[in-house]
């Protein structure tokens, strides 16, 4: 029979990781994992739907036919998490999870084995049951949505997508994808962090020093070599936009880190003042330079970490330590979640909910006067009418994925927005003195 366990955060029985002026993680879906279970990776829906995927870290390389991996999910913002066991991937475990809402998500499955065990499932009931909709050794690593309908799945070189939200999916010609180098592979800390979308563009790293781009969801790719070397470990890797990114070096003592301004085509390294170990790096959204940075694993050099920046990557402030974290999402600055890697005592927390805001500074939250933003709710387009010059636009889902993003440098533009599914977005105009302004907006017909 299927297992779902409700599990409450009590408030006052929360012990936080402090940081100056109050920041810290909230502690949250505490035992609800067995021991040696951990969150391999995490899906953001908005401020009060958060899915999880569990399994046991201790397993493998051979998978015990009676292994469960298990999804936590909440509806509400974290104050109660249910359980589910997933019955019907049994003796598999699971390395990805992208939810849609309380309802809808997917994972992808691995076994290790041949890949007969590799496959897509989906559930539609909140995750009480789940179906398989793809058997491919393409979906044994990664899962992406660029929107409802267009997906892709990856592991190494192996890939498909999906153009009716995952109901069928084919696989990329081999053609497609540049050719992976001898020994060259993927690797994984977090699902979350090693593999990222903005719009239609996603990237991701390998052992060699590179990382993969599609600008086409996944259709076709390009590699590029970092400023890294050959033997950099490109564990996680975290862009702004479709431009400006960061990619991080896991072959190190301390962590290193490349930048990129032109999506990933050239790399310079940057010399960055963390001297801990971290595995995943990520960007949080309506903020122009922050980053956040997680270890998955009790390092020598740090005993578990989690950091954060304010200028992309070069200076770093500790946030809390003695802490394996997982994998790390945030959907505003104020609003994210992270997870613990591993359970070792039946009354540790699998969660993680972000307190406070150091994340802003005045210019991510200064609102310029007089603009105009009109009409809206609209069907094809936006007029805006600023003061003064805008550098770039960022249009992303009420969830925080970014669905398009374009540079600018007129006081007045149209934006169109016609290919847009109907629904509720936020749009974020960047000004040239980096102000800001975030409006939601409503797509009819």
């Amino acid at each position: 029979m299927k297992t779902s366990i409700t599990f409450f955060t009590f408030a006052l029985s929360i012990f936080s990781f402090q940081l100056l002026n109050a920041q810290s993680w909230e502690e949250q879906a505490i035992g609800i994992l067995p021991v040696n279970y951990g969150i391999f990776d995490i899906s953001v829906v908005d401020e009060n739907i958060v899915w999880a995927v569990a399994f046991d870290q201790t397993i493998g390389p051979g998978i015990p036919l009676n292994h469960i991996t298990k999804v936590i999910k909440t509806v509400d913002g974290g104050l109660t998490w249910e359980s589910f066991d997933i019955e019907e991937a049994e003796g598999r475990i699971s390395f990805d999870i992208e939810a849609f809402d309380s309802n809808t998500a997917f994972i992808t499955t691995q076994d290790y084995n041949n890949g007969s065990g590799r496959g897509v499932f989906k559930t539609e009931d909140g995750g009480d049951t789940w179906v398989e909709k793809f058997n491919n050794v393409a979906a044994g690593v990664w899962i992406r949505f660029f929107n409802e309908q267009d997906g892709v799945v990856i592991n190494r070189g192996s890939m498909a997508a999906t153009q009716d939200g995952g109901e069928s999916w084919q696989t990329v010609p081999l053609s497609n994808i540049p050719f992976f180098q001898v020994d060259e592979f993927t690797l994984l800390t977090s699902g979350n962090n090693s593999c990222q979308v903005i719009g239609n563009h996603i990237w991701f790293g390998t052992n060699k020093g590179r990382v993969y781009r599609s600008k086409d969801k996944g259709l076709t790719w390009e590699a590029f070599n970092t400023s890294l070397g050959s033997n950099a470990i490109v564990l996680s890797v975290a862009f702004r936009d479709s431009l400006n990114g960061i990619a991080l070096d896991g072959n190190t003592s301390f962590a290193s880190f490349a930048k990129t301004t032109d999506g990933g085509e050239s790399w310079s390294n940057i010399a960055p003042s963390l001297g801990k170990s971290i595995a995943n790096v990520a960007h949080v959204p309506a903020t122009d330079s922050v980053l956040i940075g997680t270890s998955p694993t009790l390092f020598p050099a740090n005993n578990g970490v989690s950091v954060y920046s304010t200028n992309f990557g070069k200076n770093w402030q500790i946030i809390s330590t003695g802490i394996p974290f997982g994998g790390t999402q945030f959907i505003s600055p104020n609003i994210g979640w992270t997870s613990r890697a591993r359970i070792t005592s039946s009354n540790q927390p699998a969660m993680f909910k972000w307190q406070g805001d150091i994340f802003v500074n005045s210019t991510d939250v200064e609102t310029p006067n007089e603009v105009e933003v009109f009409p809206n709710p609209f069907s094809d387009y936006i007029i805006v009418n600023a003061p003064k010059a805008l550098k770039a636009y960022r249009l992303s889902t009420m969830s925080g994925k970014v669905v398009q993003y374009n540079q600018l440098n007129f006081k007045e533009a149209r934006i169109d927005f016609q290919y847009l599914g109907l629904g509720t977005y936020v749009l974020e105009l960047i000004f040239d003195d980096n102000s800001r302004l975030s409006k939601k907006v409503f797509k009819v017909n």
